[in-house]
């Protein structure tokens, strides 16, 4: 799989979906989707396809079938969709729903909200409570980004990752920001990744950040992960190898995340 189709997986089924995320933490946003009862899909021809249900203020996710939609959104490259979620003035083709106007609307609001939360600035940055929310939904987006990469990306990196893996039949990979979270963790089984909030009872290997601080310097990219061991900033907790394979398919994730470009 090339690098834009992978690419595009990652726009619509690790980033996007923290729009629910967004919706329960920013009052403005949940009153733009609060009377919705809709659903919209986003797909690309030969490709990834996400449906987003608005119901009762909520958001559920779908990133497999889902029933016909409110409102329908094509993209005919992965290219131009990934273009779209960098900014770019590209326009996709509305197969369905091109009169729901306000939904359209609203819709192009939220994703415009994300920008605030996923790159958030310095100064949104200042409270506890908002930095440990960007902590949340960056830990998420990296868990459902293992998935994607581990599962389509098909270098020597990762086949060799897979190898490293393949010698536990099952094995569950964590990640704990102390002192009280946020978690996730991925379950792994027969080359299948499968990604979960919250912490898990008994991980094969958990992966523990010190404080929030020093998560938040870990996502930017300004420690190093060795040194993080070192100075006990980071530790591995459980099976060490399991960790490993993991942090390999991370390394590859990102060349893959927005600001990576390589």
């Amino acid at each position: 799989m090339n690098k834009e189709k992978i690419k595009s997986y990652l726009y619509l089924h690790a980033i996007l979906p923290q729009l629910e995320e967004i919706l329960e933490f920013d009052e403005e946003a949940g009153d733009i989707a609060k009377n919705w009862n809709a659903s919209i899909r986003l797909g690309v021809k030969s490709g990834p396809r996400v449906s987003l249900i608005f119901k009762n203020g909520r958001l559920g996710i779908k990133r497999e079938k889902a029933p016909m939609p409110t409102v329908g959104l094509f993209f005919l490259k992965h290219s131009s969709l990934n273009k779209m979620f960098e900014g770019k003035q590209i326009i996709p083709l509305v197969w369905k729903g091109f009169w729901c106007l306000s939904l359209l609307k609203g819709f192009s609001r939220l994703t415009k909200k994300m920008e605030r939360y996923l790159r958030p600035d310095e100064e949104f940055l200042k409270t506890e409570e908002n930095l440990k929310f960007y902590l949340k939904v960056t830990l998420y987006t990296l868990l459902w980004g293992i998935k994607v990469v581990g599962e389509n990306d098909g270098s020597f990196k990762i086949k060799r990752a897979n190898a490293t893996i393949s010698r536990f039949p099952s094995g569950v990979f964590q990640v704990e920001i102390l002192p009280d979270g946020p978690c996730g963790y991925i379950t792994m089984a027969d080359g299948k990744f499968l990604p979960s909030k919250g912490k898990h009872p008994s991980p094969t290997s958990t992966f523990q950040i010190k404080n929030a601080s020093i998560a938040y310097k870990m996502f930017q990219g300004e420690i190093d992960f060795m040194v993080g061991l070192g100075t006990m900033d980071l530790r591995i907790v459980g099976l060490v190898s399991f960790a490993e394979a993991m942090s390999i398919i991370m390394e590859k994730l990102m060349e893959y995340l927005p600001g990576e470009d390589k």
